[in-house]
């Protein structure tokens, strides 16, 4: 076998693959109101967060108290985004979900922190 090379070791998993576990409908997600309801709950911080912060960065940079207000209805917004989740899917299962990404965190914490400290043993 020419040409073929194999990894020595494997890649430590990054963001986007925790992004994408996390974003994994649930089985028991099987009407639109839950499948709804679950894009609601995943999207409500980014959107908050991401909303705000660009607004403070403008209100910032041209000195305009309008972004103030702006990222502020943001922020509400993806409050509003987070009861409208709950909800479409349910008291039990937005806690069941919340506890599964939990999980999910913690272990790729825990694997990315293993996979560091076997490489650095063997360099």
């Amino acid at each position: 076998m020419t040409g073929i090379t194999l990894p020595t070791q494997a890649k430590v998993p990054g963001l986007c693959v925790l992004i994408q576990r996390i974003c994994r409908i649930p089985a028991e997600c099987t009407t639109w109101e839950c499948k709804l309801g679950f894009l609601c709950l995943i999207s409500n911080i980014p959107i908050g967060i991401i909303g705000a912060a660009s607004c403070i960065l403008l209100n910032t940079v041209t000195d305009k108290p309008v972004f103030l207000l702006l990222g502020t209805i943001i922020y509400a917004t993806s409050w509003l985004i987070l009861l409208l989740g709950i909800f479409l899917t349910g008291k039990h299962l937005t806690s069941k979900i919340r506890k599964n990404i939990r999980i999910k965190v913690n272990a790729w914490k825990k694997f990315r922190k293993k996979l560091r400290q076997n490489y650095a043993i063997q360099h």
